[in-house]
């Protein structure tokens, strides 16, 4: 079950790659700008077999809205980093 990932196949899927990595990053930084402008966020508390999320005010818990957008902050900075590597990989396939 081999697959086939000559360079135009993996091209491609650099490609997909960095613009799915952008796309969440942009989503996780605007909810983190957002966030920072209006004084709330979401944190996400696990559950059984999954999170939960709950709103945090910077006014009544700012320890745990400063940890909710540092994640934010987090996945943008991880995003824009796949992203990146992605445009890196899919260009230098190119050649």
């Amino acid at each position: 079950m081999a697959r086939n990932l000559d360079p135009d196949n993996a091209r491609s899927l650099a490609l997909v790659l960095a613009v799915v990595g952008f796309i969440f990053g942009s989503l996780a930084g605007y909810h983190a700008i957002s966030g920072e402008l209006s004084g709330h966020s979401v944190a996400l508390k696990p559950a059984y077999r999954s999170f939960k999320t709950v709103p945090v005010a910077k006014a009544n818990s700012p320890k745990e809205f400063r940890q909710a957008n540092n994640f934010l902050w987090g996945i943008f900075v991880m995003g824009f980093g796949v992203g990146s590597l992605g445009v890196y990989f899919y260009r230098g396939l190119g050649d």
